[in-house]
């Protein structure tokens, strides 16, 4: 690849040009116009026999990532009340193996809850952590690099043993390592990375004071500022926190001024631009035959409640909300998954700000006493399956994506160094979570938004209940050639120009 460097002098977000690659010839990079999608396109079949993930236990927040390396994602279910932590190896076959006892990720079982991968002490190996519920200590679980785990929390700084639920990474200070949050049902914790392998609680003095009956937790960048702002999800019908992020260290509520002022059993919630213009929306789920929320975001500071007019305002017992596009045409589809007997609902994005709910044509028959929901592109083929975490009926459940259209699609991983200043032949690559990946559809390296021509999305380190798989994956509809850019934390920006689709790409922000 032929690079070029590019720096602009700005140390915002998007600004400072680390590298602009061309990979392909520029006439093939535009997307051509297709028809509407029919349900028949698509079809889930149930595959939990079939590819082994089927062990009894009472699953709740669940992850995926290839903590091994072999490019693969692979899966961790929390379970609860002294029911097993799962850990499925993927073989790369299609099927799973259960390592959790092998790799000592279920040495103590607890009540094990929310939970996310993510590289805390920047070694390049995905570590893990688990919330447990009922007055249990926490699990940070440190990936030894053979495959095995060992438990980080005490020697951390990791101490507390309250009732923490949702769980989610970020580096909200930009300072290369990753930060936790943790819901408690009462008063949140938000652990900052000393960077030295400790973390210390700095919830309070970081304006976190707000007292709510936190569930999930998810953080985006909003407001497109280049730092990462946080939304709680609460429970016993009190309305759900926004937190910006000032961009020194510490975070103010904006939630009513944002327009968050809806009360509700919140339970997880999402980001994702589900109308491809430039800004993160969020979704969550509620509890308690409450209708879910969808929070379109108007690109000036203040959201509008949009989940009648999308058609996604259902009452229910929602638990977990995901993101990921089943049909790779190019927007965002939207799975919820809801417990007490109420199966799961799957809506599609029409493209043109609606959505149509379809899980029993698209052939997710069972479900109802769901938790965790997450989508996966588990056996490498191009598109996203679906994996429900279950408390009661005891089996998980996994849905293998057959979709027949076979629009094209690009994953993209980034990765990043750390800290800039270091020694770069001596850094360990690691995941940026945090990053913004956006991908241009039509070409020109423009990345204009808009409705089949360009697609956004962050980096997450987990929505509360559940996290996606990284690398992102992306439907390009019938592009051939795409224009990427990823926005790292750091303030840095890359640029590839021309990339074929159909396969997975790695970006470095050096």
């Amino acid at each position: 690849m032929a690079g070029l460097s590019v720096f602009v002098g700005s140390a915002g977000f998007a600004q400072d040009i680390v590298k602009i690659e061309k990979v392909g010839k520029p006439a093939d990079g535009v997307a051509a116009e297709t028809p509407a999608v029919l349900y028949e396109d698509t079809r889930f079949t149930l595959v939990t026999e079939e590819a082994n993930v089927r062990d009894f236990h009472m699953g709740m927040g669940l992850t995926w990532g290839d903590y091994d390396g072999d490019g693969w994602i692979d899966l961790f279910v929390a379970g609860y009340y002294r029911h097993p932590d799962l850990l499925y190896q993927n073989k790369g076959d299609g099927t799973f193996r259960r390592r959790d006892t092998d790799a000592g990720v279920n040495a103590d079982r607890a009540s094990g809850f929310g939970c996310a991968w993510g590289d805390y002490n920047n070694d390049g190996l995905l570590d893990l952590f688990v919330a447990n519920v009922n007055g249990e200590q926490d699990f940070l679980w440190q990936n030894r690099g053979d495959s095995t785990f060992t438990q980080a929390a005490t020697t951390s700084g990791m101490t507390d043993n309250n009732n923490e639920y949702g769980v989610a990474w970020g580096d909200y200070d930009g300072d290369g390592f990753l930060d936790l949050y943790l819901t408690t049902g009462d008063n949140d914790l938000l652990y900052h990375n000393n960077g030295n392998g400790r973390f210390h609680e700095v919830a309070k003095q970081s304006g976190i004071v707000d007292s709510a009956p936190g569930f999930g937790v998810a953080w985006g960048d909003y407001d497109n500022d280049g730092d990462l702002d946080i939304y709680v999800a609460n429970n016993g019908n009190k309305s759900d926190f926004l937190y910006r992020n000032n961009g020194n260290g510490a975070f103010t509520n904006v939630s009513e001024e944002a327009g968050i002022k809806d009360s509700a059993d919140g339970m997880g919630c999402a980001w994702a631009d589900y109308d491809n213009d430039g800004w993160l929306d969020i979704y969550v789920a509620n509890y308690g035959d409450q209708p879910d929320f969808l929070y379109h975001n108007n690109g000036n500071g203040t959201f509008t409640q949009a989940a009648l007019q999308a058609g996604v305002q259902r009452g229910g017992k929602g638990r977990g909300a995901a993101w990921g596009d089943m049909d790779n045409d190019g927007d965002w589809d939207l799975l919820v998954a809801n417990d007490a007997g109420q199966k799961p609902y799957l809506f599609r994005n029409n493209a043109n700000g609606t959505f149509s709910e379809g899980a029993y044509a698209l052939g997710i028959t069972l479900g109802g006493w769901c938790i965790g929901a997450s989508w996966a592109d588990y056996d490498n083929d191009g598109d996203v399956d679906i994996y429900l975490g279950t408390q009661v009926t005891h089996v998980d459940f996994l849905w293998r994506n057959d979709d027949k259209k076979k629009f094209n699609w690009i994953k993209i991983n980034p990765l990043t160094c750390g800290p800039f200043g270091r020694d770069t032949d001596a850094c360990k690559w690691r995941l940026a979570i945090g990053a913004r990946v956006d991908v241009d559809l039509d070409g020109g390296g423009d990345f204009r938004p808009g409705v089949g021509r360009f697609v956004t999305a962050h980096v997450g380190g987990g929505d509360g209940l559940a996290s996606g798989a990284i690398p992102l994956h992306f439907g390009t509809r019938q592009a051939k050639m795409v224009d990427v850019r990823v926005r790292y934390p750091n303030g840095k920006t890359v640029i590839y120009l021309k990339v074929p689709t159909n396969r997975m790409i790695t970006v470095k922000d050096r």
